[in-house]
């Protein structure tokens, strides 16, 4: 078989298989209907117990961030919530001219990382380009096959 006999002996099992099991997974769905709304159901049950404790048990301990316990009826509850930290660059920049001015080596505080954006620098004129290009490095990116058919 060549290839596009393969693609369509694939796309034709496929439909077959998905046809065979559609009335299989109606079945199904129609079963797990209650059991998923009761899971729900319950999952709010507990959400509306612990939420409010946690809330004013991190307000007691002034923890915004971090991991929290408590016990609740004889079961120990944690609850993690984790910083994710974004840094305005501008500003850091600002900051970063600041403490050179004052005499001081910003390295000592923070990270230096300069970026080009990749529109940009296709833009630049060529031979500002080669200055640019000994800095950079461009690494392969996950490889995509698409398949269509012709005639």
């Amino acid at each position: 078989m060549n290839l596009k006999e393969l693609l369509a002996k694939k796309a034709e099992t496929q439909a077959a298989m998905d046809e065979a099991i559609a009335p299989i997974r109606a079945h199904m769905e129609a079963v797990m209907q209650p059991f998923c709304e009761a899971v729900m159901d319950i999952q709010r049950q507990i959400d509306q117990m612990v939420n409010q404790r946690l809330h004013e048990l991190r307000a007691m301990q002034g923890k915004e961030f971090g991991v929290v316990h408590m016990n609740v009826d004889g079961v120990k509850v944690s609850e993690t919530i984790a910083k994710t930290i974004t840094w305005d660059q501008e500003k850091l920049a600002a900051i970063y001219d600041r403490i050179m001015i004052a005499g001081d080596n910003p390295l000592t505080y923070m990270r230096q990382k300069f970026d080009v954006p990749e529109k940009q620098y296709s833009e630049f004129p060529k031979p500002v380009r080669n200055i640019f290009d000994e800095a950079r490095t461009v690494k392969p990116g996950k490889p995509s096959i698409k398949f269509e058919t012709f005639e």
